[in-house]
């Protein structure tokens, strides 16, 4: 049997409209799972923040996005390649841990954690929610 183990999975956020943009205007993504011990931390992190594959940012505490946007520091620079976002002063790319630190592209960050979690789960007929 072959699965796809550690396959990257092409993203592209559809946040502030970027998903609608000219492709070559486009903020991309390429997200590789997450390890077993990292997803079930972010997993119990999100519980009850988490609707449909997003994360509610609006409607919760900052306590409780606290420790999920610490794991966004952890992992983005190993899980997340980002390409498409460049600083509008100088034109240099942003990387993934620059968003993951920066308050201001919180709803983008949440979209990306809610999509690294959807491609890190556990799929098949033999798991239970």
């Amino acid at each position: 049997m072959k699965i796809a183990f550690s396959k990257p999975v092409d993203f592209i956020p559809s946040w502030n409209g970027n998903d609608k943009a000219f492709p070559d205007e486009q903020i991309r993504c390429r997200l590789t799972p997450l390890k077993l011990g990292t997803f079930l931390s972010m997993a119990d992190a999100t519980s009850g923040i988490q609707t449909g594959g997003s994360i509610e940012i609006n409607a919760v505490s900052v306590t409780k996005l606290q420790p999920l946007l610490a794991y966004a520091v952890l992992v983005f620079p190993t899980n997340v390649e980002l390409a498409g976002l460049l600083d509008e002063e100088t034109g240099v790319p942003i990387t993934s841990l620059q968003i993951a630190e920066d308050a201001r592209l919180l709803p983008l960050v949440a979209e990306i954690i809610g999509k690294l979690l959807e491609i890190s789960a556990p799929k098949g007929p033999d798991v239970k929610n």
